[in-house]
């Protein structure tokens, strides 16, 4: 089961360990010591794992969250007689008066404003002589002492505040101290004393507590011992920290050797290199004559296939000429003598034809290429990523006017181009789906496909190849009338895609729906019942341009496809895909019975195929007599009829839970469409296909070569001073400045800096962002985002041919177009662009019109060095540098060294290691300059600033990706 999303404020099982864990179970090991036999309310039960734990000892537990993902989580992942989730809040709980036992409300009262509420609210539950177990943490040593500050806290207690706050509420108290050391313990106050000694002192009981645990009740408490919950296992016991060190200790020697191996090896390669150089001449020569050798021997196998397929013609001609067929009988009286006489029956063939090999082809011979003139290792060019990506579903229908409109609505929400195969349809279908052409922008098409078969492979295929041949399409989804993608917009589908755009195919799950009221029109906003259990069936989609050629071959009922080599392939799982197949009992029946018709009408069919359709229309007066198994096969779609019946009359139905369905619609179309329908059969498919989806002619791009005027004047100096006093108050704001979500997502090495980069630009408020070499603009769209979020008192401009080079890989024209769109679609008044080389686009700039400048271009020495020299005097006074990739010293990665020639020129540097290095340089006077002050900051606690730098843009985007890898 997926873990629930990780907020940073709830405890996750499968998220958390160490500190966080030993606390948060501690206090529920605690509870569980006071709720034998007992009804138990776990007020903010979050992902349900202490109340799961409650119910090991208490009669019933109810956990109440105010969060519904969470609750539903917890339902579907802790099943129980006896414990329940539901959803409510601290000061609405959803439970009648007096009717709990305990009440366990751990770290939930410093989430509220009004505490008052939230106790009035507890008692209200609680019977007469009920205990609460509440905690709290302790803001003296929480917050005050860290001069933390957490966003999801409103109001955060003192201990002696605490303690007041129960006390006026309760006649017994019982206070008790929580503190992890090398495991979490707790303490009683007024129990024998707790002895805890460090090096200087003795102290009666648990100093500098983390957290206050109050138990109150107007009956006689139940004492607690002074208890410690320790992880034997966990990193943080003493043993296991020493032998960690230990086996690092011997790591980092086992590292140093490979270290001299690998030198050595490179030393060696090196020399390898040099002499192969050496040899490079006689290498060329020996392959110009290897060419020429395979030239000649391809022209001689032309000439011997274009014998053989002219002999293999002349042998048609005879075997269709009328003596030869005439002689059948004269082949058919010899066959029954060579019988007699023992020996097998001769073959006589009907038809000859020639294949061509493949590996013979002049199309694949290998053509001779000159070697590098630099030893250098070849860098071949990434495949293109599209992130507004041209997306095409295809399905097929038929007699579908019942769901009609709601796929169609739901697809042209979705999708650039719907491509509908009408396969028999006596109904107005075909009309409906044409009515929507131009929908939401969608491009329809509607073809008829007249075979009595169920030649749903087949239709599929040719789609698939024509699509691909084409060249619009890059990603081509297969998909039916009564399935629906679990997204509320195209820019969410969209998004989804963006961590899957290098997969060539990938695939969705079915989730498998019961409507809960039959024939209610459409199904969007409807109740349905969800099953249980993820189907193993499964949808494909392919992303055209990932594909590395071949025929495409869709396998009946679009579950997997054949590409070349591989068989039956699905690919990546991306997300979830919900299933409706019954909308009304008589629609399902028709569509069963025509399916099974049709399946029946194949010629030479595979018997395995259609068995679900055919078992079902033969046990149709059986099951439409029963609205359960209707329910269990709608919940259980595609498992074996048979034991869909037996485990219904059993009395073990599936358990499933309801929820309102809702998915992306476009508006409703109101007229039919009246457009003439291409039709095709299996001899005319090709041929049509390629009609309606001709391969257009390719563009070029249009480069701007050259600026000739200034565009971007000089900046006014800055001449407001920095408080002094305010400096730490300063800092702290800005470290913590960074946004938790980003709007956009592309694939970027630069992922780990964007919070730094939140941070500098908060600090130093740049009226112009300048960046030099962009690709798909990840730290630019964050640069963007800055802007956006604050008023848009500068602007961010990108300087970038969008063509690649040898370090990053070479790309194609998509990459800028996708660039392009999220600029305008996300920051349309926070960035622009300038398609140029770097040399030509500096003339468009005054010297000091740019406060914060970012050269992450070819990463040569040379290279950069030019950029930095050429761009230098552009940067204002008090202005900002920022070179990417210092860390990497590869081959002919020179960063590092123009950064360490250079950094010395600045008033402030620094530089993080993490994310292939950022190395930063402030320039100017101290006094006006607040990231002087920032990187002064920095190198006071380099690795701290590293660490947090490096967790934070982790987080991030892992953040980004939970968010729209797979939606809830």
């Amino acid at each position: 089961m997926k873990p629930l999303s990780a907020t940073g404020e709830r405890y996750i099982p499968e998220f958390f360990s160490g500190v966080i864990a030993l606390e948060h179970l501690h206090r529920y090991k605690l509870a569980l010591e006071l709720a034998d036999d007992k009804d138990v309310l776990d007020i903010a039960s979050g992902e349900g794992y202490g109340s799961h734990m409650l119910m090991a000892r208490a009669r019933s537990v109810i956990g109440v969250d105010i969060d519904p993902e969470a609750v539903s989580h917890a339902q579907l992942k802790y099943r129980h007689a006896g414990l329940s989730f539901v959803q409510g809040s601290a000061t609405e709980i959803p439970l009648e008066d007096n009717s709990i036992d305990i009440v366990v409300s751990f770290e939930t009262i410093e989430h509220l404003d009004d505490h008052d509420k939230m106790i009035s609210e507890l008692l209200r539950v609680l019977r007469p002589n009920g205990t609460l177990i509440i905690s709290s943490p302790n803001k003296a040593v929480y917050s005050d002492k860290t001069h933390y500050k957490n966003q999801f806290h409103k109001k955060e207690l003192y201990t002696d505040e605490f303690i007041d706050l129960i006390r006026s509420n309760f006649a017994n108290i019982a206070h008790y101290s929580q503190k992890t050391t090398a495991a979490s313990v707790i303490t009683s106050n007024a129990r024998t004393p707790f002895l805890v000694y460090t090096a200087d002192a003795t102290h009666a009981d648990l100093p500098e507590s983390r957290y206050d645990i109050i138990v109150a009740s107007n009956a006689q408490l139940t004492p607690l011992a002074h208890s410690v919950y320790e992880m034997p296992d966990s990193q943080l016991q003493p043993e296991r920290s020493e032998l960690l060190l230990a086996q690092a200790a011997l790591t980092e020697g086992e590292l140093r050797a490979q270290q001299k191996t690998l030198q050595d090896s490179f030393d060696a390669l090196r020399h390898d290199l040099a002499k192969a150089q050496t040899n490079g001449e006689n290498l060329k020569q020996q392959l110009e004559e290897a060419s020429q050798a395979r030239s000649i021997m391809n022209q001689r196998y032309l000439d011997l296939l274009s014998s053989a397929r002219q002999m293999a013609d002349d042998a048609n001609l005879m075997a269709q000429d009328k003596w030869w067929l005439r002689s059948k009988f004269f082949r058919n009286i010899s066959n029954s003598i060579r019988k007699r006489k023992g020996k097998e029956k001769k073959a006589w063939r009907t038809h000859f034809s020639v294949q061509q090999h493949e590996d013979n082809d002049p199309q694949n011979a290998v053509s001779y290429s000159p070697p590098p003139t630099t030893p250098m290792p070849t860098v071949l060019p990434s495949v293109s990523q599209k992130f507004d990506p041209h997306i095409t579903v295809v399905a097929m229908a038929r007699n579908e006017t019942q769901r009609a409109h709601d796929a169609m609505r739901h697809f042209c929400a979705l999708f650039d181009r719907v491509v509908v195969i009408d396969h028999l349809s006596d109904d107005d279908t075909a009309a409906i789906v044409g009515s929507y052409n131009g929908t939401s922008g969608a491009k329809v098409t509607v073809l008829k496909g007249e075979d009595t078969g169920y030649y749903q492979s087949e239709y599929m295929s040719a789609a698939a190849n024509a699509l691909a041949r084409e060249g619009v399409s890059d990603w081509v989804f297969f998909l039916d009338f009564d399935e629906f993608l679990p997204f509320n917009s195209a820019r969410e589908f969209r998004q989804a895609l963006v961590p899957l755009a290098s997969c060539d195919v990938i695939h969705s799950h079915w989730y498998n729906l019961a409507l809960r009221n039959l024939a209610n029109g459409s199904v969007n906003g409807a109740e349905v019942e969800i099953s249980d259990t993820v189907s193993n069936y499964v949808k494909i989609a392919l992303n055209l341009r990932q594909l590395a050629g071949g025929t495409i071959a869709i396998e009946q009922g679009n579950h997997s496809v054949s590409i070349g080599n591989r068989r039956s392939y699905v690919g990546q799982r991306a997300f979830g895909l919900f299933h409706v197949p019954i909308v009304s009992e008589e629609a399902f029946w028709r569509k069963i019975d025509q399916g099974a018709k049709a399946y029946e009408s194949i010629a030479h069919r595979d018997q395995s195929q259609g068995s679900h359709w055919r078992d079902l229309n033969l046990k149709a007066s059986k099951l439409s007599s029963q609205p359960p198994l209707l329910r269990e096969i709608a919940l259980r779609y595609g498992d074996p009829v048979d034991a869909i019946i037996e485990s219904v009359e059993a009395g073990n139905s599936s358990r499933g839970r309801s929820f309102k369905l809702k998915f992306a619609q476009s508006e409703r179309a109101t007229k039919t469409s009246s457009a003439a329908t291409p039709s095709f059969n299996l001899d005319s498919i090709d041929r049509i296909m390629a009609e309606c989806f001709p391969q257009p002619a390719s563009q070029r791009p249009d480069f701007v070569t050259s600026l000739s005027k200034s565009t971007f004047s000089q900046l006014p100096e800055r001449i407001d001073r920095l408080d002094e006093a305010g400096k730490a108050a300063r800092i702290q704001r800005v470290m913590l400045s960074a946004p938790t979500d980003l709007e956009v997502i592309v694939p970027t090495a630069w992922s780990g800096h964007k919070p730094f980069l939140f941070t500098l630009m908060e600090a130093t408020k740049p009226r112009r962002y300048v960046e030099l070499g962009t690709h798909n603009g990840a730290s630019f769209f964050a640069a963007c985002q800055h802007y956006k979020s604050n008023g848009n008192y500068g602007e961010a401009i990108a300087i970038d041919l969008w063509e690649g080079d040898h370090q990053a890989g070479y790309y194609d024209e998509s990459t800028f177009e996708n660039f392009k769109y999220l600029l305008s679609t996300n920051f349309p008044n926070s960035g622009k662009f300038i398609r140029s080389y770097f040399s030509d686009a500096v003339k468009a700039f005054d010297s000091g019109s740019i406060d914060l400048l970012h050269i992450d271009g070819l990463h040569t020495y040379d290279a950069v060095q030019e950029d930095y020299e050429t761009w230098r005097s552009r940067v204002s006074a008090n202005g900002i540098i920022l070179f990417h990739d210092t860390s990497e010293y590869q081959t002919d990665f020179g960063v590092w060294q123009l950064f360490e020639e250079v950094r010395a020129s600045a008033t402030a540097s620094f530089k993080f290691s993490h994310s292939h290095g950022l190395g930063i340089m402030a320039l100017g006077d101290p006094n006006t300059n607040p990231a002087i002050e920032l990187l002064n900051y920095f190198n006071e606690s380099p690795e701290i600033v590293e660490n947090y730098y490096s967790i934070l843009g982790r987080n991030m985007f892992q953040a980004a990706r939970m968010k729209y890898h797979e939606p809830q």
